[in-house]
């Protein structure tokens, strides 16, 4: 099977709050709609910050930077973050006017990436770095993104302004004690308290 190692990638995991009960009182069909809106934004993100879109396996939708060693894969992978969360706001719960809320995990370390199987082959990532972005995502809070200490002190130190607010210790289920870092949820993001950041910049941060 074909395989590669990267010494230093980005991950982010991001799911929907509640998904599960939604699913209960909602169609198949409602759920496929609200899932390929939601998703059609956020491949249209991820194609304008050029982040590579892994796979989606219900309403988890899992994407890397780095894959190609580029250097500020973990800048990039945060804005896309706090991106997607922002965008999922324009999206509707089904047979709601409720906006629909999600939240991400992003963490970086060292993958192989790869293609297995013979039927319908997948590009897959594999490594601790793939389990701790996952954990990064599941102790995250509703509308918030929430990175490792790893993806923090690759950030620029704007960006580590922006996500140092939420500051704090989890017991992360096979990983122990780790500091980890929130962004505040605010009903847009605060992209002008990033002082760093291009005008070209500013349009991967507005909502859809």
């Amino acid at each position: 099977a074909f395989s590669k190692k990267h010494a230093s990638v980005s991950i982010m995991f991001m799911d929907i709050v509640s998904f599960t009960s939604m699913s209960a009182i909602t169609s198949p069909e409602d759920i496929m709609q609200m899932l390929h809106q939601l998703y059609c934004k956020l491949d249209l993100l991820s194609l304008k910050l050029k982040v590579f879109k892994v796979e989606t396996i219900g309403d988890c939708y899992m994407v890397a930077c780095g894959l190609e060693d580029e250097t500020n894969h973990a800048e990039t992978m945060t804005l896309f973050a706090l991106s997607a969360v922002q965008a999922a706001l324009s999206v509707k719960k089904p047979n709601s006017e409720e906006n629909l809320k999600v939240r991400a995990g992003v963490h970086s370390g060292a993958v192989t990436s790869g293609i297995v199987g013979l039927v319908r082959k997948r590009y897959c990532l594999f490594g601790d770095a793939v389990n701790t972005a996952s954990r990064m995502e599941s102790t995250c809070t509703e509308c918030c993104v929430q990175c490792s200490s790893d993806t923090f002190k690759l950030l620029s130190s704007d960006l580590q302004s922006y996500m140092v607010t939420g500051l704090m210790q989890l017991d992360v289920k096979g990983k122990g004690v780790m500091n980890v870092y929130r962004n505040r949820p605010r009903g847009s993001v605060d992209i002008e308290s990033i002082a760093n950041y291009k005008n070209s910049d500013k349009e991967y941060l507005e909502i859809f």
